[in-house]
């Protein structure tokens, strides 16, 4: 879980690196660069810590300086990332910090899209002029502040997005000492200006529909979520290729956690709210308490005698497509079941009472039953919402009040010793009240954008409103015969429970398809 903070930041989302996507695809989630600032107390210049596509060391015209302390910014609710090191302090005013980027982003091509993010906080604003802070993106071709775009709050307490050549789009209502989300998108044209967009989280604007970064504005399920403003005033024409933290003269300012990727999941990783990796010493389930987000009356696993925690190091639990990578490490959850149905594993979670995802992976090599499901309570076999592998069938599952289980195949069957990625979603249609009463299957998911059409949906009144728990629910074994799972999420989004890759996994795929749309443009 995440601790409590001194200090409640600002985040600010700017886009970044759409050079890349000329080569990739825009559903993946690719965080290309991190900054989280994990060094030692004194200057910023020459630091070169972080990871991923940065292309040297941190360069300060003025001295800028890390906190004394070893306190990060925090992020505001519904982003689940730990923030790590210290943060950028500066109350000297006038400061700018660059720091390269191998990975430009190029303008002067069509429908490039970039993202970044960083958590800011305005420390003063009694000064009244020339107390701005921005999170800016700036070139090496001709490096003046004319030619920077960004996203900040300026003098007067405004959100701002904009360039310097023009008036920014902004809006009030920046609180000094406050945290806020500002999430800031580039889309690059060549025959009209290009497009700036930004949104606000945090305190006064935490009322409305997306109040958290569950989903990009616009692309989620809801129509009330838009930018909180847009600046399409310029048109820009370089490659963008440094990052750079400014202040005006009477500027007070903190800076931290910089993100840099492809997709607003990878700067604004509200990733999972609920996880279990299982990276625990071989030996039993039962007992074990470890991941993030479980609690209530079973905070920890309840496990029977045949579920063990075993070393799969040398044929770990895998599935990698299109940038969607969930491994499995070197740990998984392997069971030895018997002929008998029934519920073997289980862990509670906060009640939910809304749409909820779940993904795992799952590998066997026999023709047994195993239903991973979401219930009310621990004893309730009777209420619930599943999917499972059932022999050689991937099955959405429901169960409503006793009378037996209903259940939808997918079209595809389940090949034995596969190493099958599945997402859950158990949601309520609004046709049986508040009771939950659709579960839909995903297989093998290849993008993070939820699919229009299920691999399979069943529907039937689950005569439940809440659900806490989640189990496994396992028979048909013959002896010797076993299943192996691992990589619990449970979430809210169906991209937050598919995991986002770390820089260090994609920086030289990014480079190469850097390569591939650089040889494209030269055709």
């Amino acid at each position: 879980m995440t601790p409590t903070r001194r200090y409640t930041p600002y985040v600010f989302l700017l886009v970044t690196i759409g050079s890349i996507l000329a080569g990739a695809s825009s559903a993946q989630a690719i965080v290309i660069a991190y900054e989280g600032l994990d060094y030692g107390p004194g200057a910023l210049d020459g630091a070169a810590g972080g990871s991923g596509a940065w292309a040297g060391a941190w360069s300060t015209a003025i001295t800028t300086d890390l906190s004394s302390d070893a306190v990060s910014l925090s992020f505001p609710p519904g982003v689940i990332a730990e923030p790590v090191g210290r943060r950028v302090s500066d109350t000297s005013g006038g400061f700018t910090a660059t720091r390269m980027l191998g990975l430009p982003l190029d303008t002067n091509q069509e429908g490039n899209v970039a993202y970044a993010s960083v958590l800011v906080r305005k420390l003063d604003g009694s000064a009244g002029s020339s107390e701005h802070g921005f999170f800016q993106w700036n070139h090496s071709d001709t490096p003046s502040q004319s030619d920077a775009f960004y996203v900040g709050i300026g003098s007067g307490e405004t959100f701002n997005v904009g360039t310097w050549t023009g008036m920014p789009a902004y809006i009030g209502g920046a609180q000094i000492n406050q945290d806020y989300l500002l999430v800031a998108k580039v889309v690059t044209h060549t025959a009209s200006n290009d497009e700036l967009f930004m949104k606000v989280y945090g305190p006064g604007f935490t009322s409305t529909v997306g109040a958290e970064p569950t989903f990009e504005p616009g692309a989620g399920p809801s129509a009330d979520v838009e930018w909180t403003r847009v600046y399409r005033g310029m048109q820009l024409t370089a490659a963008y290729d440094r990052i750079q933290l400014y202040g005006g003269s009477n500027a007070q300012f903190e800076f931290d956690e910089i993100r840099v990727g492809t997709s607003f999941q990878a700067v604004a990783p509200t990733a999972v709210e609920i996880y279990d990796g299982f990276a625990y010493s071989p030996g039993p389930l039962d007992g074990q308490s470890g991941g993030t987000g479980w609690g209530g009356s079973q905070a920890d696993w309840y496990a029977v005698a045949g579920a063990t925690v075993v070393d799969r190091s040398a044929d770990p639990l895998v599935y990698h497509a299109n940038g969607v990578i969930a491994d499995g490490g070197s740990e998984a959850v392997r069971y030895a079941g018997s002929g008998v149905i029934d519920r073997t594993i289980d862990r509670t979670f906060p009640a939910e009472t809304e749409t909820v995802y779940f993904s795992l992976l799952a590998q066997t090599d026999d023709e047994v039953l195993m239903q991973f499901q979401l219930s009310e309570d621990a004893a309730d076999n009777t209420n619930l919402g599943a999917v499972a592998i059932n022999g050689t069938r991937l099955q959405a599952r429901m169960r409503g009040d006793g009378s037996g289980m209903s259940e939808a195949d997918a079209s595809d069957p389940y090949t034995l010793g596969e190493t099958v990625f599945l997402v859950g979603k158990l949601s309520k249609s609004g046709a049986l009240g508040d009771n939950y009463d659709t579960m839909s299957l995903f297989v093998n998911p290849t993008g993070r954008t939820e699919p229009l059409t299920p691999d399979a949906v069943i529907t039937r009144d689950m005569q439940a409103t809440s659900v806490s728990h989640f189990a496994l629910r396992s028979g048909l074994f013959d002896a010797g015969e076993e299943a192996f799972f691992d990589e619990i999420r449970i979430g809210r989004t169906f991209a937050s429970v598919l995991p986002v890759p770390e820089p260090s996994s994609f920086v030289l795929l990014a480079m190469g398809l850097l390569g591939l749309a650089a040889r494209r443009r030269r055709k």
